[in-house]
C-alpha cells in the first residue's frame, strides 16, 4: 500500500478528523486476503453488514471497531484492493484531557448526563459498542445480555436504572415482553425499545406495552443518548414545574 499509480486501485474509506495540536498512537492491521472493492469497503463499518455467509458473522465487529475510534475522538483510514488485501489504520489520542475539551466542543455537549442506564440485548458486540459510546458521554452503564438476568437484576434493586434501553427480538424473551414487566414492578422507570424493519414490532405496540420511546435499528450511542435526554429532560422539567401538595 506504498505510494505511486498502484494505489489508483485501491478502495478507500476514511473517517474521523486528525487534530495537528494532538498526539496519536497508531495501530495498522494488514492481510493478504481477496481485498474488496469500493462499494464494499464503504458500507463495512455499517452494524449489521457482513460478506460472510448466514451463520458465520454478525456484521458488528467492525461497528464495534468504528465505534470505539469515534467515542475516542479518534479517526481511520481503510485501503483495500482486490486479491491483494486490506489495510486498516486507527488513531487513537493520547492526550486524555485534550480530548475531554474536544468532546465538548463537537457537538455532544447536549448528550451528555450521568444517569444510570440498563442495556439489555442479545448481541454482545452491539452492548459493548453502545457502552463504550454512553460512558464517553458521561453515563454509567450496566449491559445484560439475557433479558431473564436483567429482570431479575431489576427486581432486586429497582431504582438503580433511570432508563432501559432494550432490543425486541431475543431468543429468551421479546422486549416488548420485558418493559411490560420492568413497568409493573417500577411504573417510572424510562424505557426504550430498539427494533429492526423485521423484527416485528411497531411503535404502536410499544406505547402499548409501556415504552417510552422507540428506536429502529442501526443503533448508535449518540441516536439513544438523544432519545435519552429528550425523555430525562422533559421528566424533570414536568416534576420541578409540578405544584407543591
Amino acid at each position: 500500500f506504498g505510494g505511486g499509480p498502484r494505489d489508483l486501485e485501491s478502495a478507500l474509506a476514511r473517517g474521523g478528523r486528525l487534530d495537528p495540536g494532538r498526539r496519536y498512537g497508531a495501530i495498522r492491521v494488514a492481510d493478504s486476503g481477496a481485498g474488496m472493492d469500493q462499494a464494499t469497503v464503504e458500507q463495512i463499518f455499517e452494524p449489521f453488514f457482513t460478506t460472510k455467509e448466514g451463520g458465520h458473522g454478525t456484521g458488528l465487529g467492525l461497528a464495534v471497531v468504528h465505534g470505539i475510534v469515534m467515542a475516542y475522538d479518534g479517526a481511520y483510514l481503510v485501503r483495500s484492493r482486490v486479491g491483494t488485501g486490506s489495510e486498516f489504520s486507527l488513531y487513537l489520542p493520547l492526550d486524555e484531557t485534550i480530548s475531554e475539551a474536544a468532546t465538548e466542543t463537537d457537538g455532544t455537549a447536549s448528550l451528555r448526563g450521568d444517569e444510570s442506564v440498563l442495556i439489555v440485548d442479545d448481541e454482545v458486540d452491539l452492548t459493548d459498542m453502545l457502552s463504550i459510546g454512553l460512558e464517553r458521554l458521561g453515563y454509567d452503564v450496566t449491559c445484560c445480555n439475557d433479558p431473564f438476568e436483567a429482570l431479575h437484576a431489576f427486581e432486586q434493586d429497582p431504582g438503580a436504572w433511570d432508563v432501559v434501553v432494550t432490543d425486541h427480538m431475543m431468543p429468551a424473551m421479546r422486549g416488548v415482553a420485558l418493559i411490560e414487566r420492568l413497568k409493573t414492578i417500577s411504573p417510572g422507570v424510562a424505557t426504550l425499545l430498539c427494533t429492526g424493519f423485521s423484527d416485528g414490532a411497531t411503535e404502536e405496540a410499544a406505547r402499548r406495552a409501556g415504552a417510552d420511546a422507540f428506536l429502529m435499528k442501526p443503533l448508535e450511542a449518540h441516536r439513544i443518548a438523544q432519545q435519552m435526554r429528550a425523555l430525562l429532560d422533559q421528566r424533570a422539567s414536568t416534576t420541578v414545574g409540578a405544584p407543591a401538595g
